[in-house]
């Protein structure tokens, strides 16, 4: 359909052209709709030029407006640029499903990447989605180089993602055995007493493995 000649406008992205169809883009969205709708540049010019994307993105976007899915190859290194394009034209059903496509290719080397990603654009769904894969490789988690990384650049990410592993954990304890003695249960404040410093690793160790 996009390659007809019925085509009537063009999305430019670092020096790539894409064809569209005004209506459908207008019809998945509201903000493409208001910009065809009132005397914008866009409107006259049948032009919209999106510098803060990447020209894969747009391709994974036209793609989904154009067959109501995701490309069967995704790769989950471009979902970052994807969700953020699907926040800024209020694409709220294609953000749901790039995070159901990276809940099924969530494994332990990309969880850091991944929640990172969720906490980013607030994808909720995505970032709840990574909290079971940390619990069952907890303490392969916090000696992974990905981790570290997190763990440097971004602390207050890393922190949320421990606690939210500490806390489904613990939950998980209590639900399985519910009369386990309280000292013997994860508690989210025992976190504290691993706090980021130079004995990170080990300290988190013993916390995971005394579950």
């Amino acid at each position: 359909m996009r390659d007809d000649e019925s085509v009537d406008c063009k999305i430019i992205c670092k020096g790539q052209e894409f064809e569209a169809h005004k209506f459908l883009l207008c019809s998945h969205s509201q903000v493409f709709k208001a910009m065809f709708k009132h005397d914008t540049i866009e409107k006259q010019e049948s032009k919209i030029n999106i510098i803060d994307t990447t020209p894969k993105a747009i391709e994974h976007m036209l793609h989904y407006l154009y067959s109501s899915k995701l490309s069967e190859v995704f790769p989950y290194e471009d979902a970052a640029d994807v969700i953020q394009l699907a926040d800024k034209y209020d694409m709220e059903p294609l953000k749901v499903l790039v995070q159901r496509r990276l809940a099924d290719q969530l494994t332990i080397s990309n969880l850091c990447y991944i929640f990172h990603i969720a906490h980013l654009h607030n994808a909720d769904q995505l970032m709840e989605s990574c909290i079971p894969v940390g619990v069952v490789n907890s303490v392969h988690l916090v000696d992974s180089e990905e981790f570290k990384a997190l763990k440097k650049h971004y602390p207050d990410v890393a922190n949320q993602l421990l606690e939210k592993v500490v806390t489904y954990k613990g939950e998980s304890n209590r639900s399985t055995d519910p009369y386990t003695p309280p000292n013997k249960r994860l508690r989210l404040n025992d976190l504290n007493n691993y706090s980021f410093n130079g004995n990170i690793n080990n300290g988190l160790h013993r916390f995971f493995l005394q579950a």
